[in-house]
């Protein structure tokens, strides 16, 4: 069992549903919730961290005496409080940790402990295990070398990564309108099998300036979706519009339409809502949601 802690900004509450929705099949209420899956603490951007639970008790004085019983272990280790239902007193938390950590054989640490164990009250029960924090990986992303004004932000672009791909590692993607790869940077950070193309030479030489930048291997190349030829698990497009660039509703209409060629599950990101020019190009909605990155609301719709 594991006890993941959460957290989303205002205007990301749908899009927070959604990816807990594929991801973990939840749909929390809660700043933290308790789940029989692991997903690695890094993936989400709304996660914060996680505790990989190994005992449970009603009371402070029960967790005491099964640590005894336990003879729980480590070569180094530090105890941490971790806040889910409630802000604790510091006091109070410094005087659990103390408890916690007397019974625990080893080596205490404060800084760069090998192992962070992480105690907390959730669910009216005493939890404790091992505490893994999200390394918040989008957030470096920002300093890729070649920037788009326009482009997806690095957390909305993680997220809807997971949610095209849900728990299945295996999932096949492309991104056939890229641009300077934001999302492709994204995937390949979560180990996602992903290809990229982009009709502009220019923006593909930058995206493949961005991978080389992180390290990441070169999976994007200049081309139009129209001469895709092969076949994926799903596509995400993050449809070109016209305030910087010379798009029309027709070229927009043609995407959707290519898509339908190379893939049967589309993650369409868009200005507008375009349940019309899914439907026409033969797919169906099987789930929508919006976000918004500053003044522009952006809309979310897997088309299957």
């Amino acid at each position: 069992m594991y006890l993941y802690s959460i957290s989303h900004a205002n205007g990301e509450d749908e899009l927070f549903k959604m990816e807990m929705k594929y991801l973990f099949n939840i749909n929390p209420c809660k700043k933290y919730f308790i789940s029989d899956f692991y997903i690695e603490v890094n993936r989400s951007p709304f996660v914060k961290a996680c505790i990989d639970i190994k005992l449970t008790a009603n009371t402070l004085e029960e967790m005491v005496d099964k640590l005894k019983s336990q003879k729980l272990s480590y070569e180094d280790f530090k105890v941490k409080y971790i806040d889910t239902e409630s802000n604790m007193e510091f006091n109070e938390k410094h005087r659990i940790e103390g408890v916690i950590g007397y019974e625990i054989r080893g080596y205490a640490k404060i800084h760069d402990p090998e192992v962070i164990i992480g105690i907390t009250y959730a669910d009216g029960k005493w939890i404790l295990g091992e505490y893994l924090k999200n390394q918040a990986i989008w957030i470096h992303h920002n300093n890729r070398p070649r920037q788009y004004s326009n482009s997806l932000t690095t957390k909305i672009s993680r997220a809807i990564v997971n949610i095209v791909t849900g728990r299945d590692a295996s999932t096949r993607v492309v991104d056939p309108c890229c641009g300077i790869g934001t999302v492709v940077i994204e995937a390949l950070s979560m180990g996602v099998n992903i290809r990229g193309f982009d009709i502009n030479s220019k923006v593909v030489d930058g995206a493949k300036r961005n991978l080389n930048f992180f390290g990441y291997p070169d999976v994007i190349d200049e081309g139009d979706i129209r001469k895709i030829e092969e076949k994926y698990d799903a596509a995400i497009i993050d449809i070109p519009y016209g305030l910087a660039a010379r798009t029309t509703s027709e070229i927009q209409r043609g995407i959707i339409n290519s898509a339908r060629g190379i893939t049967n599950k589309l993650l369409l990101v868009s200005l507008d809502e375009m349940d019309r020019e899914i439907l026409e190009a033969g797919f169906s909605i099987a789930d929508k949601c919006h976000v918004f990155k500053g003044d522009f609301k952006r809309y979310i719709t897997i088309c299957i």
